[in-house]
């Protein structure tokens, strides 16, 4: 890393932009190699998604000052955002953010590894469950992001994301807006069951940097 910055969202997260000293020019679609057939071996680190008090006030601040990209976002009748998502470049998203109206203060939703495809997936899911980790929520479809996915939280109480590949957004295209104001109206986490998964909506714990 050559240089960064550190600052905290109106959230309460603590968030960091760093420089690259090598930084890759084009990553190809992610493989697991030989070394991991043996197992289940995530390629990278793909996205992050975290639970605020106010959606919009973060995504705008996002916006404004850093130069993020806000690929959807609810807009609900009456009340405030339900979630958005953000990105930098054409992944559908970087960072996902979601309101949780009992959550008092930051909170980390989860983090996403991604694997090239629903083979994959389902080795997790097996390898998971053979050492006594049930997964939090079983295989579905984003119908936002349009990708399959598990959670599971590992053993520090973290809900842990495996994905297929996000979808890639044109960097000119525009916002789309949702009229969704909750669970039970938002039809886009899985296109396989209704609703939320109530233990998946569950925030992590996230240390508020406001009051550090």
């Amino acid at each position: 890393i050559d240089e960064g910055i550190a600052f905290v969202l109106p959230s309460g997260h603590a968030f960091e932009l760093v420089v690259l000293s090598e930084p890759e020019v084009f990553r190809g679609t992610p493989s697991v190699g030989s070394q991991h057939f043996v197992g289940a071996g995530p390629t990278s680190l793909e996205h992050v998604s975290v639970d605020c008090n106010d959606v919009e006030t973060a995504a705008r601040f996002l916006e404004d000052n850093l130069g993020f990209l806000n690929t959807e976002y609810s807009q609900p009748a009456s009340g405030p955002w339900f979630f958005a998502f953000m990105r930098t470049n054409e992944l559908h998203h970087d960072l996902g953010m979601f309101r949780h109206g009992e959550w008092d203060g930051p909170g980390l939703n989860h983090i996403a590894f991604v694997v090239p495809s629903i083979v994959e997936i389902a080795r997790v899911a097996d390898l998971a469950c053979a050492l006594g980790w049930k997964l939090q929520c079983s295989p579905g479809r984003h119908l936002v992001g349009d990708n399959m996915f598990i959670y599971i939280v590992d053993p520090s109480g973290n809900r842990v994301e495996v994905n297929t590949p996000l979808t890639k957004i044109e960097r000119s295209a525009k916002t789309r807006a949702f009229d969704a104001s909750g669970d039970v109206e938002w039809n886009g986490f899985d296109g396989w069951r209704t609703g939320i998964p109530p233990q998946a909506r569950t925030p992590g714990p996230c240390v508020d940097a406001r009051r550090r």
